[in-house]
């Protein structure tokens, strides 16, 4: 039975749409109220959807997508080599709010029932992404260097080493999610201006990302603090 009352909780803390499915009958057990997932429509309507609510918010090319990433976590999961230490997926695509595209970053967490061992529940955390293209799935293992990245070309996963940051990088990403600027930044841990503008640069190629913005995205998005 799902406590609505601290899903609500959660999802307010976090900042950010969340929402659970059973991946099994294709229903969403709870919707939170944050409006990013929503795209105008109340929880009530999208629990009662369920799979439905896809073709509401979603562009047709990539609804088909989408539909090909559940089927091939599903494949994943049936896998029972694959299941140690899984954490969570990842993955891109768009959705439409009144008629505005937005890229949305999306992690499943997913878990399996109590009740029945064979079915699996699945908590989704929906965020802004700051990726171009939609796809990128992604499984991510508890405390392991690596995670495994589907290519959709070859239909195969791939393992790729996970990003990981110096201490320094994360002390520069804490002071900026503060809100610190470059100077500010460089006062609190003793360095000039320039040494801490040329780190964020390197940070950034690092991440891929062009912002600090965007950096403390993809830090959030694949949990990299």
């Amino acid at each position: 039975m799902l406590n609505m009352p601290f899903l609500d909780i959660i999802s307010h803390a976090l900042g950010n749409s969340v929402y659970v499915m059973d991946l099994h009958s294709r229903q969403f057990l709870y919707v939170s109220p944050h409006p990013l997932f929503l795209c105008g429509y109340s929880p009530d309507e999208a629990r009662q959807l369920g799979y439905s609510f896809y073709p509401q918010i979603v562009p047709q090319n990539d609804l088909l997508l989408l539909l090909y990433i559940h089927k091939m976590i599903h494949a994943y999961l049936s896998v029972p080599e694959n299941l140690p230490n899984l954490e969570y997926f990842i993955f891109n695509f768009r959705i439409i709010d009144n008629g505005t595209p937005t890229m949305v970053n999306h992690q499943m967490f997913p878990y399996q029932s109590d009740e029945n061992p064979k079915t699996w529940i699945a908590a989704c955390i929906v965020s802004c992404s700051t990726q171009k293209s939609s796809g990128n799935l992604c499984a991510f293992y508890k405390d392991k260097p690596y995670y495994f990245q589907y290519e959709f070309e070859s239909e195969k996963w791939k393992k790729q080493p996970k990003i990981e940051l110096s201490e320094h990088e994360k002390c520069i990403l804490k002071l900026a999610g503060q809100g610190k600027e470059t100077q500010e930044i460089a006062d609190t841990l003793h360095r000039c201006k320039q040494t801490i503008k040329n780190q964020k640069s390197k940070l950034f190629e690092k991440l891929n990302v062009n912002s600090m913005k965007d950096a403390l995205t993809v830090v959030k998005n694949y949990q990299l603090m």
